[in-house]
């Protein structure tokens, strides 16, 4: 079953700029903590389709996986998707007003499943929550807080 995480903030940031630091990979070891490493698989490093080799430190284990730049509008939305056995979606949706911008950030991801995934979902639960607020606190950070 899926479950999503969500975390917003709003920035005096253009929505352009916001939109460029989000869909550039080079940026997301500096937004997303327990990012250990996140490398270009092949010459692609920009638009949809691009994929990356992340790894995550999550706490209970390292996690590997296969992470692909899958939707871009531009200066709406970027959506990154974890593929694989542990599927998950990174969506960062922009909204401007005025002379801000919104930014709402959502993790959906697979719960773990059968007795092991009960006894570990509330971990894993807490562990993305975790990284979804240092997210957004990280953000609002590097890119001017609205007063």
């Amino acid at each position: 079953m899926a479950k999503t995480i969500s975390r917003c903030t709003t920035v005096t940031t253009a929505p352009e700029v916001v939109f460029e630091h989000l869909a550039d990979y080079r940026w997301c070891s500096q937004l997303l903590e327990g990012l250990v490493s996140f490398s270009p698989l092949g010459s692609q490093t920009t638009g949809e389709g691009a994929l990356f080799e992340a790894v995550v430190d999550m706490g209970f284990r390292g996690m590997h996986a296969k992470v692909a730049l899958a939707r871009l509008v531009q200066p709406q939305t970027v959506t990154w998707e974890v593929l694989g056995g542990t599927r998950a979606t990174v969506s960062f949706d922009l909204a401007q007003q005025q002379d801000r911008t919104t930014v709402s950030l959502s993790v959906t991801y697979d719960e773990p499943r059968g007795i092991r995934g009960a006894v570990v979902a509330p971990f894993v639960e807490h562990s993305i929550e975790r990284q979804v607020i240092g997210a957004i606190e990280q953000l609002r950070r590097r890119l001017a807080p609205a007063p």
